[in-house]
């Protein structure tokens, strides 16, 4: 299976495709193309951690940074701890 990066691994087949090779693998009803399977999974871990070949856009990567920066702090504000992470 050929992959496009960038935007289009978010978008809601590729979505869908890895979330259903996940249920398999975690359901044990992984039959067939078992390497196909690995493949879809390994190709969405690598996009959400940001490693390899992932083809994401930096102004992606730095829009996903401020955002989870922000959600933590709003987090640990809640929770009353203070903290700066820069």
């Amino acid at each position: 299976m050929a992959y496009i990066v960038g935007w289009s691994d978010f978008n809601d087949l590729n979505f869908c495709l890895r979330w259903t090779a996940a249920y398999k693998v975690y359901t044990n009803q992984a039959k067939g193309d078992l390497g196909e399977l690995r493949q879809t999974l390994q190709r969405g871990i690598e996009v959400v951690r940001v490693l390899g070949n992932h083809g994401l856009d930096i102004r992606l990567i730095v829009h996903l940074a401020r955002t989870f920066e922000r959600r933590v702090s709003i987090v640990l504000s809640a929770l009353g701890i203070q903290t700066s992470f820069f």
